[in-house]
């Protein structure tokens, strides 16, 4: 069977100091997407332009941490980020500038996914976009940690809020809105069941 001939939608700008692991993540996305590789914060910083989609960083780097990065990026465009890192997320990422937070280790099918809800968020008003980064962020500290440990974290708790507050206003828009992608799609199912 031939390759598939269809060419990558969008660059994703893959942001990892490991070279095993960027290698990897190339060959993860490359098949559907262009991907546009930095060793370190400051090339990534550098290499970011009008022309990248989404953004994956890692959060330990050298030079710039990607926690630096993101907020410089996020500074220049609304470009969707997700963060992919061995640490365990704390809710200082729940205030920051990503869209979404990957725990290491990680899998093609797992970063594919990231990269398609991503991509999906480029399509939505801020207030939607609000409203899924929150609940894909809470959703990653929860897993990590269950809520439980962050339970009367005042940060924690006023994400909480502010997704609940959202949900009507977004169900409402996702009612009136046009038949959606399937990406946009499966969001949906996750975060408004």
């Amino acid at each position: 069977m031939l390759a598939d001939s269809t060419p990558p939608s969008g660059t994703i700008l893959v942001a990892e100091d490991e070279p095993g692991l960027r290698e990897l993540y190339r060959i993860w996305l490359g098949n559907k997407w262009n991907v546009r590789l930095a060793s370190d914060g400051e090339e990534a910083i550098k290499k970011f332009d009008s022309d990248i989609s989404a953004v994956l960083l890692d959060k330990r780097m050298p030079h710039v941490d990607g926690t630096d990065v993101a907020t410089e990026i996020r500074a220049q465009s609304p470009c969707p980020i997700a963060m992919i890192s061995a640490d365990v997320p704390t809710t200082d990422i729940l205030s920051g500038p990503l869209d979404a937070y990957l725990c290491k280790p990680v899998t093609s099918e797992t970063v594919s996914i990231a990269v398609d809800r991503l991509l999906a968020l480029r399509t939505f008003n801020s207030c939607v976009r609000e409203y899924f980064a929150l609940s894909m962020k809470l959703q990653a500290i929860e897993q990590e940690c269950g809520p439980r440990p962050h339970e009367n974290d005042p940060t924690y708790q006023e994400a909480k809020d502010r997704v609940a507050s959202l949900s009507a206003h977004v169900s409402e828009l996702i009612d009136d809105a046009d038949d959606p992608s399937p990406e946009i799609s499966a969001l949906l199912h996750e975060f408004t069941r």
